[in-house]
């Protein structure tokens, strides 16, 4: 995987509250780079005291509480209360607090994110309550326990991507950014799940599988999107080591739309610095690429300037016979 983590998500300086060693056992060596990224989601005035902290709210009910009102099949205007504060309760208690929680209510959140992405007729607090599930996630994954969870379940992958959802501009920014994150700390084969679930959602809407996030870049309204879809799409086209594959993603990418949309974004510093991530790579793959064929070409060339010598040879020996 090509090292590109700290422009990716533009993690800036890294938070001094989270510990690294607590990310140890995901990212190895590279724990410090996970904390800037996973960090990064959240603005630095929200950090206070080695978490999240919202002044707004109270916590006050138990992880299994929560567990027992996502359980219940609470009406949609509840569940956005709950959701919210759920959101604080993860962000602001300690990582045994989650851990009691994620053991049923990673399950259930998802359960819920599936139900609402299932209607067919969405109304608004739909879409609010999604984005809440979306944020929740999000705050659930800030720590070790949440990030193996995360990697590790399947439909977790698939139902953000079948969030995306280029209407909703708040809520796709998060998503994108947490499918970024994800594609640069996961396991080896994150890249295979990651695609995998964006295939399977895209099916499902008979689209390409890569043109939500290409509509997205398209939002000149959103720039926050816009930085978040080029984070994507720069995770994903970097992370194969195999120059073929890497250049496959690439090109899918430029012909569902990328091609024609680069020469028209508006340049801000932090779009500037995932476009120059993205031109630097693309011009590294093309030097690979031409100094492949130059080898092929050559081992091409050089079984027949063999052939000829030996030729050669054998003419000059049969005329020196004649001699």
């Amino acid at each position: 995987m090509k090292e590109t983590y700290s422009v990716l998500l533009c993690s800036g300086r890294l938070k001094s509250q989270l510990q690294p060693e607590a990310l140890s056992d995901v990212a190895g060596p590279d724990a410090n780079k996970v904390v800037g990224l996973i960090q990064s989601f959240y603005p630095s005035s929200e950090w206070m005291d080695g978490g999240l902290r919202n002044s707004k709210h109270e916590c006050t009910l138990s992880s299994q509480e929560y567990v027992h009102e996502l359980r219940s099949g609470i009406s949609e205007d509840k569940l956005l209360n709950c959701l919210e504060s759920l959101r604080v309760s993860l962000t602001s208690n300690p990582v045994s607090w989650v851990n009691n929680f994620g053991h049923e209510g990673l399950g259930l959140l998802l359960d819920v994110l599936e139900r609402l992405l299932d209607k067919k007729q969405q109304e608004n607090i739909d879409k609010k309550n999604q984005h809440k599930l979306i944020q929740c996630l999000k705050a659930f994954m800030n720590n070790k326990y949440g990030l193996q969870r995360i990697l590790g379940d399947e439909r977790s992958l698939l139902l953000l991507a079948r969030a995306i959802d280029p209407k909703q501009t708040n809520m796709m920014t998060e998503i994108v950014k947490i499918l970024s994150a994800v594609c640069i700390i996961g396991e080896e084969n994150i890249l295979d799940k990651i695609l995998a679930a964006m295939t399977i959602a895209a099916e499902r809407n008979n689209k390409e599988r890569f043109a939500p996030i290409v509509e997205g870049l398209e939002n000149h309204e959103a720039q926050q999107l816009q930085v978040a879809c080029m984070q994507l799409i720069n995770a994903l086209v970097t992370s194969p080591d195999d120059l073929d594959f890497r250049i496959h993603l690439r090109n899918e990418f430029l012909r569902c739309g990328l091609k024609k949309i680069l020469p028209e974004l508006k340049e801000t510093e932090e779009l500037d610095i995932q476009l120059k991530v993205f031109n630097e790579n693309k011009e590294e793959d093309s030097i690979e690429l031409s100094h492949r064929l130059d080898d092929i070409r050559a081992e091409m060339e050089y079984p027949f300037y063999r052939c000829l010598a030996c030729a050669c040879s054998r003419e000059g020996a049969r005329c020196g016979s004649r001699v």
